[in-house]
């Protein structure tokens, strides 16, 4: 029982011929209809200079869906406001902006051209076009088996400081050789110290990604010293994470054959220890358990 226009114009009586002749005798009160087949609901106003308009009747409640993918090309979710909440033109409309994406469904969220998200036609005279906010389908993050993580192959789209990973099939906001990798996932293309991604940050080119280990095998030790230790045991007594073996960074050291990040003991110390993250730690022993 709308019966108001998107400009808030009451809406004239169907029954009548005043402020506007028509031909639609059998309508209801003046409540917004659609007999003709215009874009969405309607009514002659009130205004005897504005002849007729569409109603803002909403949608129902809709299933607004997620993406499978960073574009999203294959969404088709009910979402129709972008990320700036202007409301989405129908694409069956040219107004206020004219376009040739004629087939698509009514005002939802869609990416028919291979933008880096879904996006419509905004309502917006002033914004011609702007993505929308489609959140991921709930995704497998996976963990990584080494420090490295060459192997990867999960979903953990976020780097470190929380900002949201750039896909790699684009090269704004940063531009880059890495095309072929998987939507804006974290990976390890190059030898990194870690799973990374560029971000979407234009002040931050690229960072790693807080890819968790996946469960392994942590050990014990049979001496005190503990130098035959071979577990995966990681993180010292204070539980700093230990740095891992292969890098020189934030310590520098000769110990660059050992294994990923995880406690050793290679010089004799009382126990099996480690460089650790904390660039105000140089190492620390590590709380390795014996065996019974």
């Amino acid at each position: 029982m709308i019966s108001t226009t998107i400009s808030n114009r009451a809406c004239q009586s169907w029954k009548l011929n005043t402020p506007h002749r028509h031909r639609f005798k059998n309508l209801d009160e003046n409540y917004c209809r659609n007999p003709d087949g215009e874009p969405a609901p309607w009514c002659y106003t009130t205004d005897p200079k504005k002849r007729w308009e569409v109603c803002n009747v909403p949608f129902c409640i809709k299933e607004k869906g997620c993406k499978k993918t960073a574009q999203g090309s294959e969404y088709r979710g009910m979402i129709s406001t972008t990320i700036s909440n202007r409301a989405c033109q129908s694409w069956k409309l040219n107004t206020p902006h004219r376009h040739r994406f004629k087939n698509l469904d009514e005002n939802y969220c869609r990416n028919p051209d291979g933008e880096p998200a879904p996006w419509c036609y905004t309502t917006d005279p002033k914004k011609r076009w702007e993505v929308c906010n489609v959140p991921f389908c709930i995704k497998e993050k996976g963990c990584k088996k080494t420090a490295q993580g060459s192997e990867y192959r999960g979903m953990i789209s976020t780097t470190i400081s929380n900002r949201a990973c750039q896909s790699w099939k684009l090269n704004t906001p940063h531009r880059h050789r890495f095309k072929n990798l998987d939507e804006n996932y974290c990976r390890n293309p190059d030898g990194e110290p870690a799973p990374w991604c560029y971000t979407t940050d234009p002040k931050k080119r690229w960072e790693v990604c807080n890819v968790p280990f996946c469960i392994k095998e942590k050990g014990c030790k049979k001496t005190a010293q503990g130098s035959e230790y071979r577990g995966m045991i990681s993180t010292t007594i204070s539980n700093r994470a230990c740095q891992s073996w292969k890098l020189n960074t934030p310590h520098r050291h000769r110990f660059n054959n050992l294994d990923e990040n995880y406690c050793r003991n290679p010089d004799g110390e009382p126990a099996p220890w480690c460089y650790t993250t904390d660039p105000k730690k140089r190492w620390e022993v590590c709380n390795v358990p014996y065996c019974s």
